[in-house]
């Protein structure tokens, strides 16, 4: 893998990242609880309580990758 190739996949990855957070704080506005989240995004309930938190939070590259690669 190059190295344009490598970062243009970490910016991905970022990128996703920021918009699961999004989608976390998101359905925290609207009621739903943390256990509720966490199970409708398969992310652990601790990580969905740190973005709800805006504490900072390192969500696992595996739910972030590029699942058609």
């Amino acid at each position: 893998m190059t190295t344009a190739e490598k970062l243009r996949q970490e910016g991905m990855q970022e990128g996703r990242q920021e918009a699961m957070i999004a989608l976390v704080r998101n359905a925290g506005k609207k009621g739903l609880t943390e256990e509720m989240i966490a199970q409708i995004i398969d992310l652990e309930v601790d990580l969905v309580r740190q973005i709800l938190n805006n504490e900072p939070v390192e969500i696992p590259l595996h739910l972030l990758s590029d699942k058609e690669q």
